[in-house]
């Protein structure tokens, strides 16, 4: 899909979530989408807290955490791109696509 109408529906609020939680370990990551601002939070010794605001930060969101079904299940053309994405990194890699599911 057209990086443009994927940056379209995050800004117009399609992609907005609540908070989604995930553990790695003593490490807690939360993922949310709000008013078309995607924010990526990490919790361990220390909390650090990344916002997405611009179209760059955006689309790099969408690559890297668009094929977690718990945040784009019912969209499957982010899923599609962040597989993408993964795929072209080449075999380095293959255990970071491992997690996506497209339907």
């Amino acid at each position: 899909m057209n990086e443009k109408i994927l940056l379209e529906k995050l800004e117009k609020g399609e992609y907005d979530i609540s908070k989604q939680t995930f553990k790695q370990g003593v490490i807690t990551w939360e993922f949310s989408i709000c008013q078309g601002i995607p924010q990526k939070v990490r919790k361990g010794k220390r909390i650090q807290a990344f916002l997405y605001q611009s179209k760059e930060e955006k689309l790099l969101f969408l690559k890297r955490y668009g094929c977690l079904p718990e945040l784009f299940l019912d969209h499957e053309e982010v899923m599609h791109y962040s597989l993408h994405y993964y795929q072209q990194k080449g075999e380095i890699y293959e255990k970071n696509i491992s997690h996506c599911r497209i339907r």
